[in-house]
């Protein structure tokens, strides 16, 4: 099977003007039409117009379309090998790749938008050559910041500890990379030419594996390989990082990830963040370091699994933020009888589970640019109830942002809350899988760890308001031991599991869903 490079785009604009490219290309006769393709642009060259023609593309976009290589579609066949010449720089189809950093280092200074960009000489065949003028325009939609320059939720080292007792990716002996999140440049080469190692769990057969070596720069230019393991040499998958080089560099982010190779089962996920040799956060340590925040206002919960709370002074009297900035999506659900927002519930921000006295405040955005700053030590409930539950307008969602804690570092934070109202809301399906996955964007509903009692595990759960849900216990064979669905009281909860539902030692799962989202605990059965 051959290697497979996949260029992922994270950008929806299309050219303007020119059709967008489908599976079946239009026919027409050799020497009278041609089409090129770059990317998802397009542009149509012929004896009309001279073989002249037009693109418009967004500059923020162009240096991701130059990682992939244009073709030419002549009325019978398509052309992957073409010669041109991209502002007088000879450039050759046949080594594209080969040449894509000495073509990036020459074209980037000159993207900007309002530029025109000329490709020329192009060969069409039969003596002819073409020539098209890119047009570099600040597009139709907003800038996007790049995924490197922003925590996501999904960024946080993943593991399939159902089916997986350890894995490694890299030189974890000497580097240590499950317990860093930065990394030098150098660190990064010594460890991405060590081949993944997984460990699966005594009762699970192994399965072939899928490896993905995700690349995502500061400008946004996203690369993406990938490969099953036992079709191709982990050694042949590096060595495709080789044109790409030119982007690992500071500020860069590197996605890790093993799938099982037939089901892309996600099994494993590392993110390293690239940074200079000298800088301070390759010191940080996960276990040592990181803190868990949860911030709690009405029906709104966010959780962040792993955050530094702290900064770094610079040479140049700056200062640096251990974390990245923070840009989350949520939504919040109430029944079609409740009052939309709770503006009596204040807010509150819990680091490691300790509610913080100390004094905050940030900034909640309407649609329409209306604004109110909520301040810990002074909250004004009338104001917040003016500005959610005014009668004359639905508010759909809202923005929260310039959240300040004193005493504490916290990174520049964004969260767009959107307000739903469900006539029957619904919980998620009550599978392993969905359960697992659901749980790590956290919940309002705590669940402790269990008491052994002499005949029973006793679990308490704590519900800000009472709620149908769902309780469940998974085994290590993935198999539910245990389920019980019951209506909840506002406060602690108990349930007890007769220790008879337990009939393997190791790895369970408890499991608390409900509408207000999933929460979880592990615990082993000696």
């Amino acid at each position: 099977m051959p290697l497979v490079l996949l260029c992922i785009l994270f950008h929806s604009n299309v050219a303007h003007a020119f059709q967008l490219a489908d599976a079946n290309p239009p026919f027409s006769r050799t020497g009278s039409k041609y089409i090129f393709y770059w990317s998802k642009f397009q542009c149509e060259l012929s004896e009309e117009n001279g073989y002249k023609g037009k693109m418009e593309i967004p500059a923020n976009e162009f240096r991701q379309i130059l990682t992939n290589s244009p073709k030419l579609w002549d009325g019978i066949s398509i052309n992957y090998q073409l010669t041109f010449k991209l502002e007088k720089m000879p450039v050759s189809g046949s080594e594209y790749l080969t040449q894509l950093e000495k073509l990036d280092t020459y074209i980037t200074p000159k993207i900007k938008a309002g530029y025109t960009i000329t490709l020329s000489d192009l060969q069409l065949g039969q003596g002819l050559t073409g020539t098209i003028d890119i047009m570099l325009s600040d597009g139709e939609q907003e800038v996007r910041n790049s995924q490197a320059d922003y925590f996501s939720r999904y960024d946080h080292p993943y593991l399939n500890d159902v089916w997986i007792e350890q894995a490694s990716w890299g030189r974890e002996d000497i580097y240590n990379n499950s317990n860093r999140d930065y990394f030098s440049i150098r660190e990064f080469w010594q460890n991405i030419r060590q081949e993944p190692v997984l460990v699966w769990k005594d009762f699970i057969k192994p399965k072939p594996l899928r490896c993905i070596i995700g690349i995502v720069s500061e400008d946004n230019t996203n690369i993406s390989l990938a490969d099953r393991l036992d079709d191709v040499l982990y050694q042949d998958l590096i060595a495709l990082l080789e044109p790409y080089k030119h982007l690992i560099r500071p500020g860069t982010k590197i996605d890790l990830e093993l799938q099982s190779a037939d089901q892309y089962e996600k099994l494993y996920k590392k993110t390293m963040w690239l940074v200079s040799d000298n800088d301070p956060r390759l010191t940080l340590q996960r276990d040592r370091d990181l803190h868990q925040v949860d911030i709690n206002w009405g029906a709104w919960h966010e959780r962040f699994e792993g955050l530094y709370l702290r900064s770094f002074n610079t040479p140049d009297a700056g200062m640096l933020l251990a974390d990245k900035p923070v840009k989350r999506n949520s939504a919040i659900s109430y029944k079609e009888d409740e009052h939309q927002f709770p503006a009596e519930s204040e807010p509150e921000i819990k680091i490691d589970d300790i509610r913080i006295p100390d004094h905050f405040t940030f900034r909640v955005t309407s649609p329409d640019s209306q604004q109110i700053w909520i301040d810990s030590h002074h909250y004004d409930v009338q104001e917040v109830d003016d500005f959610f539950n005014q009668p004359e307008k639905e508010l759909d969602y809202f923005r929260i942002d310039s959240l300040v804690v004193d005493g504490y570092d916290f990174p520049q934070t964004g969260f767009t809350v959107r307000q739903i109202q469900l006539n029957n809301p619904l919980m998620v399906r009550n599978n392993l899988d969905a359960l697992l996955r659901l749980s790590v964007m956290g919940s309002t509903v705590k669940i402790a760890e269990p008491v052994f009692e002499e005949n029973d595990l006793s679990f308490s759960i704590e519900f800000p308001k009472e709620s149908d849900a769902i309780f469940s216990i998974f085994g290590p064979n993935e198999l539910a031991l245990y389920l019980e669905k019951k209506h909840f009281t506002i406060g602690t909860n108990i349930i007890k599991v007769p220790r008879s539902s337990f009939g393997e030692k190791g790895t369970h799962f408890a499991f608390i869903n409900t509408l207000m989202g999933v929460s979880r605990i592990k615990f082993e059965i000696p």
